[in-house]
């Protein structure tokens, strides 16, 4: 999927000036170290080797408290994530916005004859209290922007 940066910055501008705050995946397995990445750490011990996780996430907390900005990257190539997001602390969200970058197959592109091959799709997102799930599409980056109580 060949991503315009455009549609790069929509995914990750409600990041913007917010603060980092710790994730926890879990996640399928796509790829586990191989023997000759064992062997190729000999040479860099320095290289940490670990398996290749289908989802990944970051998460970012807005100044004023008021708004967690989720964004999941689903890498798998062949299976939708049904992701469950579990807050810690106080906290309870209620509403937001879903936003989805995602395209009918791994290698598609826009270009002028196809503009719309890759694309965003912003969506009401309905939830309340302390967790919620949600779906991640296969190879797609989903942005979850939601306010908080």
């Amino acid at each position: 999927m060949s991503i315009s940066p455009l549609n790069v910055f929509k995914m990750y501008s409600p990041h913007m000036g917010n603060m980092t705050v710790e994730a926890e995946t879990e996640s399928p397995i796509i790829k586990e170290p191989s023997e000759i990445d064992f062997l190729a750490r000999l040479f860099r011990p320095q290289r940490r080797l670990e398996p290749l996780k289908a989802l990944n996430a970051a998460v970012s907390l807005s100044q004023n408290k008021q708004h967690l900005v989720i964004t999941l990257v689903n890498q798998s190539l062949d299976e939708d994530l049904d992701v469950r997001i579990n807050l810690v602390g106080d906290n309870k969200v209620y509403d937001g916005l879903s936003i989805l970058l995602n395209s009918g197959g791994v290698r598609a592109y826009n270009d002028f004859n196809a503009p719309e091959n890759v694309k965003v799709r912003e969506e009401k997102l309905e939830t309340r209290g302390e967790s919620f799930t949600c779906k991640a599409e296969v190879h797609s980056i989903n942005t979850l922007v939601v306010r908080l109580k």
